[in-house]
């Protein structure tokens, strides 16, 4: 076999050239090896929905994975009726389209387990949600069976439901910290696996991002007619290329969002700034709450959910972005088009929250929609710190993206797969 489980490679340079050359010669010597053969490992990722804003990493990691001779998938069923999420699981090469059966909060994903039992590295949300999960984890303890290796993969604590029963909390910090790998989101999340006495050598910072070069390609394919023609349809009482202020909010309409308190201050600033004006993109379970707020507020207006290229025409028209519910990855999307998130502080935020700095690159402020509405005001009279806070966020968005992210993820997965298991104590 040319590249098997534990591959011995002849340590045959240190002679020559020292330590440091013994170590390169190995490892080019170990890729060379690895790429003779296709298959060699296999990797398997969980994910209840793969969903638009997944598809161009999953893509780029089973591409990156395959010129190492790694088999990946990713095993992804349907949402929950009504959730409104954009699955993308018929344009990913790697996606194994299942069924997950939901029963209230929790779910189960068909064919999980099979599936499991072939791999040799298993990719899993760090959740109680999946049923699916605890019987993994738990058949790997009872059994004491180190293949697959298991990896988690998340946020590193629950920030939206902090409130976890007592016995939910300890199960999951319990296997947080017996992982053979963790792939965690940003730096932030590595800070809690730490502060757990998870091993930093085991944890792959992936710095969790949409697909800003795509963002910023498409942006840059703009017209201004297309921008005059949007304006006018949009706000057909404005004139045209009239000095309005436009800000927009892109994201799902959930409770956790906090659309009531987004409405409440967009108020308050219209009230303000008569030529502030709001673009609401998103649909979710409070969509109605949305329209008939906009039904007698000419100047905001909701246009539903929109993926991609189909959102570059409604951000070029904005100049801030209003997130005061929790921040998730909609942070590397505003960042990537140069509109400073405006949101509060919350314990709610997801660990994309580490790349947004009040005053740098964001404005974060207190959580009430009087002081929020205030900071806004405060910006749009301010255009020169509004533009000090662009541009950047547009410095900042270039370290941000699928590609980097998935060459981080391909990385760890094979540095767990190369590496003795931790054990299953």
């Amino acid at each position: 076999m040319l590249c098997g489980r534990s591959p011995k490679i002849p340590a045959f340079s240190s002679a020559l050239c020292g330590s440091a050359c013994e170590a390169a010669c190995d490892a080019l010597l170990s890729r060379y090896l690895c790429l003779m053969k296709t298959g060699s490992y296999s990797v398997l990722c969980i994910q209840r929905v793969l969903t638009d804003y997944r598809a161009a990493f999953f893509e780029k990691a089973y591409r990156l994975l395959a010129e190492r001779g790694v088999t990946f998938q990713v095993l992804c069923g349907q949402q929950r009726i009504g959730e409104g999420l954009r699955d993308m699981a018929d344009r990913v090469s790697c996606a194994v389209e299942t069924r997950n059966y939901y029963g209230g909060p929790v779910y189960w994903t068909r064919d999980a387990l099979s599936l499991a039992r072939q791999c040799d590295l298993l990719i899993i949300e760090q959740a109680n949600a999946p049923l699916h999960n605890q019987l993994l984890m738990m058949r790997r303890c009872l059994l004491r069976r180190e293949r697959p290796k298991l990896a988690f993969w998340g946020h590193g604590q629950d920030f939206l439901y902090g409130h976890m029963r007592l016995l939910q909390a300890v199960w999951k910090k319990y296997w947080t910290c017996r992982a053979d790998w963790w792939f965690a989101y940003t730096d932030r999340t590595r800070a809690i696996l730490l502060s757990l006495g998870y091993p930093a050598e085991r944890i792959t910072v992936m710095n969790n991002s949409t697909d800003t070069v795509a963002l910023r390609h498409a942006l840059d394919l703009t017209t201004r007619p297309q921008l005059l023609e949007t304006a006018q349809r949009l706000f057909p009482a404005d004139a045209p290329a009239a000095a309005t202020v436009t800000a927009v909010f892109c994201s799902r309409l959930v409770e956790y969002k906090n659309i009531p308190f987004l409405l409440e201050a967009a108020e308050q600033i219209h009230a303000v700034v008569p030529d502030f004006r709001l673009i609401i993109i998103g649909a979710g379970p409070l969509v109605g709450l949305v329209h008939e707020f906009c039904t007698t507020r000419p100047w905001c207006v909701a246009v539903g959910a929109k993926i991609g290229a189909e959102r570059a025409v409604y951000f070029r028209l904005a100049r801030l972005w209003l997130v005061p519910g929790a921040i998730g990855l909609e942070a590397t999307d505003a960042l990537a088009a140069g509109l400073p998130p405006c949101t509060v502080e919350s314990a709610r935020h997801g660990p994309e929250i580490a790349y947004l700095q009040d005053g740098r690159n964001a404005c974060i402020s207190p959580p009430d929609a009087h002081a929020f509405a205030t900071r806004v005001i405060d910006l749009i009279r301010h255009p020169e710190q509004l533009d000090r806070l662009r541009d950047q966020a547009l410095l900042e968005s270039a370290n941000l993206g699928v590609h980097a992210m998935a060459q981080r993820f391909a990385d760890g997965a094979w540095a767990c797969l190369t590496r003795p298991s931790r054990g299953v104590a």
